[in-house]
């Protein structure tokens, strides 16, 4: 397998994984009102968010031009969460 086909493998496993953060992130807003559930989605959220920043990291590909979208897209993500549990909103 040549670097361009795992590029392209590791690129499709990393939105499938940035689409599910999003979608657990979508969910935390809607579900808020729910300790519990805004716990539980908060949790998983850093998990993979943090976890797909790390992936970067590892894989030197954190601050590529290629895969700068992957990291903005995971930041974002996380700091969305952060804000949203520092002012404690929803």
């Amino acid at each position: 397998m040549n670097h361009q086909n795992r590029y392209k493998e590791m690129e499709r496993y990393m939105t499938y994984a940035l689409l599910a953060d999003l979608f657990l992130f979508i969910l935390y807003l809607c579900f808020g009102s729910v300790i519990w559930l805004k716990v539980v989605l908060s949790i998983f959220i850093i998990l993979l968010s943090g976890g797909s920043i790390a992936y970067l990291y590892m894989t030197k590909e954190l601050l590529k031009q290629r895969s700068l979208w992957m990291t903005a897209a995971a930041g974002s993500i996380l700091i969305c969460l952060i804000f949203s549990l520092i002012l404690n909103f929803p």
